[in-house]
């Protein structure tokens, strides 16, 4: 198992111990590949009924050039999208 693997994962399970005793179920999952396209093939092929993800705050010249997941996950969800930055 690679570094990043070993630290996403780390860091997940923080992240799941955070959420514990909430009211609905959270669902964190690690996969590979280019990010705005998994991300919206785990929704459909999961039944997600929102997808909640974070900005990275690039605007302007920076979004254009380097593009943004977010972006392309808002445009191409078939599901409602919650970007908190």
């Amino acid at each position: 198992m690679n570094y990043l693997r070993k630290s996403a994962e780390s860091m997940m399970r923080e992240v799941e111990e955070s959420l514990e005793g909430l009211r609905n179920p959270v669902f964190i999952r690690i996969v590979e590949g280019r990010p705005d396209k998994k991300i919206i093939e785990y929704a459909e092929r999961h039944h997600i009924d929102l997808i909640l993800m974070g900005s990275r705050g690039l605007s302007g010249l920076k979004e254009l050039v380097l593009g943004s997941v977010s972006h392309y996950v808002v445009r191409h969800a078939n599901v409602p999208v919650f970007i908190y930055k």
